[in-house]
């Protein structure tokens, strides 16, 4: 994995499989900060937030770099954290799978985070429905779902670790709202209609998750 130079990094997310209790999630946190140390070390003893996908065997460790902790945002510093990270999860035998982002756009109040559910879908669209599908996020989509009760907030990512790849975190206040006739029926717009073919364009992942306290 490899970061552009002047490349802001916002979030990080490390999908674990199989699934981590949360002693031993914070073993792995611990061991990364103490292999890391410095700047890097910090930067995960800061805040990496821990997440179980509700309907699949995988965990997600999520660290937001750009608030507040020594070395925030510095692409090298926090390549050099997720590095640690996974290595630590590696040397147990576990699968790991990094993706770092730049935000482009939110909606609602995001620095609120940890939420105690989140709602995050990964799409890499064929390049044809790249800038008809950002639109269609910050000008209607992140703006809609937002209004419904229980959606708190959204952040939208960029991927600097892959080719154009959005990933969308959403704040949630139960698992149950997503795909929701309440949902579904403010999500299916005109605009939804045209851009509802981008979804089998290329590689898709969702997961709803819940946060896992130590």
């Amino acid at each position: 994995m490899s970061h552009q130079q002047d490349t802001r990094v916002d979030i990080v997310e490390v999908a674990v499989r199989p699934a981590l209790d949360a002693a031993t999630a914070a073993a792995i946190i611990d061991e990364a900060a103490t292999h890391a140390a410095g700047a890097a070390g910090d930067l995960l003893r800061s805040g990496v937030h821990h997440y179980h996908d509700v309907a699949g065997d995988e965990s997600r460790l999520f660290l937001y770099p750009t608030q507040g902790a020594r070395g925030a945002g510095d692409p090298q510093i926090v390549e050099s954290g997720i590095k640690a990270l996974s290595e630590a999860a590696s040397a147990r035998g576990l699968a790991t799978r990094p993706t770092s982002g730049t935000r482009r756009s939110a909606v609602g109040p995001t620095s609120a985070r940890p939420s105690a559910h989140l709602f995050v879908v990964q799409l890499s669209p064929s390049e044809e429905w790249v800038a008809e599908f950002r639109r269609w996020l910050d000008e209607e989509h992140f703006v809609r779902q937002c209004g419904m009760a229980g959606v708190q907030a959204v952040a939208g990512y960029e991927s600097i670790t892959s080719a154009t790849s959005f990933l969308n975190v959403w704040d949630i206040a139960a698992p149950e709202l997503i795909d929701s006739p309440e949902w579904l029926a403010i999500r299916n717009t005109e605009w939804w209609e045209r851009v509802a073919p981008a979804f089998g364009s290329g590689e898709l992942r969702r997961a709803i998750l819940s946060r896992v306290d130590a």
